[in-house]
C-alpha cells in the first residue's frame, strides 16, 4: 500500500489549515471570517458517506462489524437490519435514535430493539434512522458507514428504504457472496444504484464457506454478469471472509484476518477515501481562499494608494466606483436573466420529452392490453381482468423506472451546463469589478478566474408502488350485471381508459418532481452566486466611503497605518501566491 497516498488528504488539509490561520490574521470582515471557520470545519469533518448494500444475508453487517472492528452491529440468521443505521467516529460508543417526533440516546444492549425486522417490524415505531459514533481507526479517515436493508427479502418495505437511501451515498460497497453467486434481484437492484453512486466496490463475500476453486468459479460468473450490466470490463472483485476478519480482530489473531483478505480491500478503500474525495474538497476550499484572499488584497491596496491622494480625487474615485458597481449591477441582473431564461428552455426541454415519453409508450401498451384480450377473452371475466391490471402495473412501472433514470441523466447534464456558464460569467463580472477599481487606483492583480468543478445532482427514486389499479371491483360487478361478452369487452374499455389515465397521471408527476428539483437547484445556486457580486461590491464601496470619510479627518498614525498596510500586501501576495500553485497540485491530482 502507497502511503503517500493516503496521507495526500492529510498533507493538504494540514497545510490549507496553516493558510486559513494565517489569512484570519489579515481579515477585518466578520462574514469572511465566519467563512473561513466553516472551511476550517469542512476540513475537519471530511465526512464521505460510504454505503453498504445487498441481498439480505450476504453478511453486510458482520462485514461493517469487521470494518470497525467491534461486535457493534446486530447480526443473525433470519433478515435483520431494517433501518438505516449511519457509523460515524466519535471518542466513545454513543448510539442515538431518530424517530419522526423525538430522539434519544440508548445503551448498545437496546439496539436491536430499534433496527431489526424482529423487534421493530415495518418500523412500527417509525424510527427515521440510527446514528452510531464509534472510535474506528477506519472511520477516523473521514468516512461514515451506512447500514441498509437487505434487498429481496419478503420484507419489500426494506428494499424500498434501501433504495430511498441512495441520493446520499458517495460511494458503495456491493456485496455479493457464492452461496448462491449473483441473483437476478440483486441484478436488477445494481441497474438502478450504477446511475446513483459515482463508485462501487465489489465484495464476494464469505470466501470461507467454499473451496477455493468454488470460489474462483463464483468470482468468474458475478464479474462477468456484473461488468455486463455496468457496462463496464475489468471490473475489480474483492474477495473476503467477514466472519474471518472480524474475529481476527476481536481475539488479535493475526493469521485469521490475513486469512480473510480484508487487508487488501481496506487498504483500497482508505486510498479513494483519502484521496479522490478529499482532494476535491481541498481543491473547492483552495478557490474560495483565493476569492477571500484577492478581495482583501483589493482592499489593502485601495487603502494604502488613499495615502497619496486628496480628499478631491477621494470623493471622485468614489462617485466612479458607485457608478461602476451600478453599471455592474445591472450586468448581474441580466446573467440571472440570463440563467432563467435558460431554465425555461430546459423545463420546455423536459415538456417535449414527456411528449415523447407518451408517444413512444402509449400506443404500444394499448396494442398489449388488445393483444392480451385476444388471447385471453375465453377466460373468466374476473381472470381477465387480473391479466389486463397486471399487464398494465408491470407495463408502466418499466416504462417509468427506466425513463425516470435516464432522463434524469440527461436533465443533469443539461443543468449542469447551464450553471457552469453562469457561474463562468458572474466570475468574469466579480474579476471585471476588481480589474476596473484596481485600475483606478493605479495598482494591478494578477487575474484569476474562479473554476469550480459544478455537478448539477437531480437524484429521483421512482414510487412504484403509488401504482394502483382497480379492475377487479369493476370485475366482479360487471359479470353479475351483464352478459359474459359484453361484460368483457367493457372491462377491455376500461382497462384502456385505465391505462391512459395512469400514464397521464405518472407523466404529470415526474414533470412536477424533475421541475421542482430544477427550479430548487437553479435558485439555490444562483443565490450564493450573486450573494458573492453583492458582497464583494457593498464591501468595496464601504472601503472608498470610510476613506473619504478619514481624509476629512487626517490621521496621526498615516505612516504606521501605511507600513502596516505595506506589511498586509506583501503577506497576502505571498499567500495568494501559494494557493495558486497549491490549486495546480491538487486539481492535478483530482
Amino acid at each position: 500500500m502507497d502511503i503517500a497516498m493516503i496521507s495526500n488528504y492529510s498533507s493538504c488539509a494540514q497545510k490549507l489549515n496553516v493558510l486559513i490561520e494565517e489569512i484570519k490574521k489579515h481579515i477585518e470582515n466578520n462574514n469572511q471570517l465566519i467563512a473561513l471557520e466553516r472551511m476550517q470545519d469542512n476540513l475537519i469533518h471530511n465526512q464521505f458517506v460510504l454505503v453498504v448494500l445487498g441481498q439480505f444475508k450476504r453478511g453486510k453487517t458482520t462485514l461493517i462489524n469487521a470494518l470497525l472492528g467491534g461486535e457493534i452491529l446486530p447480526t443473525g440468521i433470519a433478515p435483520m437490519t431494517s433501518i438505516i443505521t449511519i457509523i460515524k467516529y466519535g471518542k466513545q460508543l454513543k448510539i442515538k435514535v431518530f424517530a419522526m417526533d423525538w430522539e434519544k440516546e440508548i445503551p448498545l444492549q437496546d439496539l436491536p430493539l430499534y433496527t431489526t425486522e424482529a423487534n421493530n417490524p415495518k418500523n412500527e415505531k417509525n424510527i427515521s434512522h440510527v446514528e452510531v459514533e464509534y472510535p474506528s481507526s477506519f472511520l477516523l479517515q473521514g468516512a461514515s458507514i451506512v447500514d441498509t436493508p437487505g434487498i429481496g427479502s419478503i420484507h419489500e418495505h426494506n428494499t424500498k428504504l434501501t433504495h430511498s437511501y441512495l441520493p446520499n451515498a458517495d460511494a458503495a460497497i456491493f456485496l455479493i457472496s457464492p452461496d448462491p453467486p449473483i441473483t437476478q434481484i440483486e441484478c436488477d437492484f445494481l441497474k438502478d444504484i450504477r446511475y446513483h453512486v459515482a463508485k462501487i466496490f465489489f465484495v464476494h463475500n464469505k470466501i470461507d464457506k467454499v473451496t477455493a476453486d468454488e470460489c474462483e468459479e463464483s468470482i468468474a460468473f458475478s464479474r462477468t454478469v456484473i461488468e455486463k450490466i455496468i457496462g463496464s470490463p475489468n471490473i475489480v472483485m474483492y474477495p473476503v471472509s467477514a466472519y474471518n476478519a472480524l474475529a481476527g480482530k476481536l481475539h488479535y489473531d493475526a493469521e485469521t484476518l490475513m486469512k480473510s483478505n480484508l487487508l487488501p480491500f481496506e487498504d483500497q478503500l482508505k486510498i479513494f477515501l483519502m484521496t479522490k474525495k478529499g482532494l476535491q474538497i481541498c481543491n473547492n476550499i483552495i478557490n474560495k481562499l483565493l476569492t477571500i484572499v484577492r478581495e482583501e488584497l483589493l482592499i489593502a491596496q485601495i487603502k494604502l494608494k488613499s495615502f497619496a491622494i486628496s480628499l478631491q480625487e477621494s470623493e471622485e474615485k468614489s462617485l466612479r466606483t458607485l457608478n461602476l458597481l451600478k453599471e455592474t449591477e445591472q450586468q448581474r441582473m441580466d446573467n440571472v436573466y440570463l440563467l432563467n431564461g435558460e431554465i425555461r428552455q430546459l423545463q420546455s426541454f423536459l415538456l417535449r420529452d414527456i411528449e415523447q415519453l407518451k408517444q413512444n409508450k402509449m400506443q404500444p401498451l394499448l396494442r398489449e392490453l388488445l393483444l392480451l384480450y385476444d388471447m385471453n377473452k375465453n377466460q373468466k371475466s374476473i381472470t381477465l381482468g387480473k391479466f389486463l391490471e397486471n399487464c398494465m402495473r408491470s407495463y408502466i412501472e418499466e416504462a417509468f423506472s427506466s425513463w425516470i433514470i435516464e432522463e434524469g441523466k440527461r436533465l443533469e447534464e443539461m443543468l449542469t451546463a447551464i450553471l457552469d456558464r453562469f457561474a463562468i460569467r458572474m466570475a468574469s463580472l466579480h474579476e471585471r469589478i476588481i480589474s476596473l477599481i484596481s485600475r483606478d487606483f493605479d495598482f494591478s492583480l494578477d487575474s484569476y478566474i474562479q473554476k469550480q468543478p459544478i455537478k448539477a445532482e437531480i437524484n429521483l427514486i421512482f414510487e412504484l408502488d403509488e401504482i394502483k389499479i382497480h379492475l377487479e371491483e369493476l370485475t366482479e360487478l360487471l359479470t353479475r350485471l351483464l352478459p359474459r361478452q359484453i361484460a368483457k369487452k367493457l372491462i377491455l374499455q376500461k382497462a384502456i381508459r385505465q391505462a391512459e389515465m395512469l400514464f397521464d397521471k405518472h407523466c404529470g408527476r415526474a414533470r412536477y418532481a424533475f421541475s421542482q428539483k430544477i427550479d430548487q437547484i437553479a435558485s439555490e445556486f444562483g443565490i450564493l452566486q450573486e450573494n458573492i457580486i453583492k458582497l464583494a461590491s457593498e464591501r468595496i464601496l464601504q472601503t472608498i466611503q470610510m476613506i473619504t470619510a478619514e481624509k476629512e479627518h487626517s490621521t496621526q498614525n498615516a505612516v504606521l497605518e501605511e507600513a502596516a498596510l505595506l506589511n498586509k500586501i506583501e503577506r497576502l501576495n505571498t499567500i495568494n501566491a501559494e494557493l495558486v500553485d497549491f490549486s495546480g497540485q491538487v486539481a492535478g491530482a483530482v
